[in-house]
């Protein structure tokens, strides 16, 4: 028997696939619930609408890139906690009514801190379960602090509406791209962490530090921000070729620094474009990046049986 939550979880998953497989799912969790309680049918259900999910982004354990993120999964969580480090370092020196609008926010950006530290710590140890889990407070600590920089900046003392908003999108963007690049590696495909990505992925935390530290104290002059964006989309163009030529190592290098030249580059369109035109620049860039990604990643596509069909 199909359950509303079922029928909505099954409506995630491509027309064909459900309509070939969509039977022996509902079978299997009809079997599997039987008898369970509310919470595991609800986190069977979940289990189900989320392999739904991977199948229509094609993050699967069989698709490159899955494969590819589940490889970049130990960088990124390295240069989410370098970053991490470097922002608590800038609250304990500065104070938190220094850094951008934090007096009343400082405590959940805290709290987003250390739980991007925490779960590095976590995947080192081969915990990847408990890291994905910490995605929850990094993510409620980073729509707290966006809540309180919107209250900030509609303070009669703020400066230019516009610097603001660009401010405040680029605070909350990095720990979002974070979140995403986390949970979107395949769950099957996270081991415990081997020395090479270890020391990729302090390499990678390396270079995203340099790179904030240069931008942030504007090292090479007014040319500093077109010198970042130059350097991103040649980043992003480094990483579609080589993942093109199947070299997922390159790729994901290019791939963990995304949470911080998302948030340096809007900072650079608005420096040389100003607010409104840096925002659009950045969406039609995301828009054809997001393409280029989904033509690279189409061949070689496939998918996998879910596992509540298994």
């Amino acid at each position: 028997m199909t359950t509303p939550m079922l029928a909505a979880a099954l409506r995630l998953y491509p027309a064909a696939y459900r309509a070939e497989r969509g039977a022996e799912i509902a079978a299997v969790y009809a079997d599997t619930t039987s008898g369970a309680g509310r919470l595991a049918a609800a986190r069977e259900t979940v289990g189900i609408a989320g392999y739904g999910l991977r199948l229509r982004t094609g993050l699967t354990s069989a698709s490159p890139a899955g494969h590819l993120l589940a490889t970049a999964a130990p960088m990124v969580l390295a240069v989410g906690a370098a970053m991490a480090l470097l922002d608590l370092g800038m609250l304990t020196l500065t104070g938190p009514s220094i850094v951008m609008g934090r007096g009343a926010g400082f405590v959940p950006a805290l709290v987003a801190d250390a739980a991007q530290i925490a779960a590095a710590v976590a995947a080192l140890a081969g915990r990847w379960a408990v890291a994905r889990l910490m995605v929850v407070p990094v993510l409620l600590g980073a729509a707290s602090t966006g809540l309180q920089l919107y209250a900030w900046l509609t303070a009669p003392s703020v400066g230019p509406f516009g610097s603001v908003v660009v401010q405040a999108v680029a605070q909350v963007l990095p720990p979002l791209i974070w979140a995403l690049l986390v949970l979107g590696a395949p769950p099957d495909l996270l081991g415990r962490v081997r020395a090479r990505r270890a020391a990729l992925g302090g390499a990678a935390a390396f270079a995203a530090l340099l790179l904030d530290h240069a931008f942030n104290n504007f090292a090479m002059g007014p040319a500093t921000p077109v010198v970042v964006l130059l350097l991103s989309v040649a980043l992003a163009v480094l990483g579609l070729a080589v993942t093109a030529r199947g070299c997922r190592l390159p790729a994901a290098v290019v791939v963990a620094l995304l949470p911080v030249t998302a948030a340096e580059d809007l900072w650079g369109l608005f420096v040389v474009l100003g607010a409104a035109r840096a925002f659009a620049v950045a969406l039609v860039g995301t828009a054809v990046l997001g393409a280029a990604t989904a033509l690279v990643f189409r061949r070689g596509r496939s998918v996998e049986r879910p596992p509540a069909a298994r």
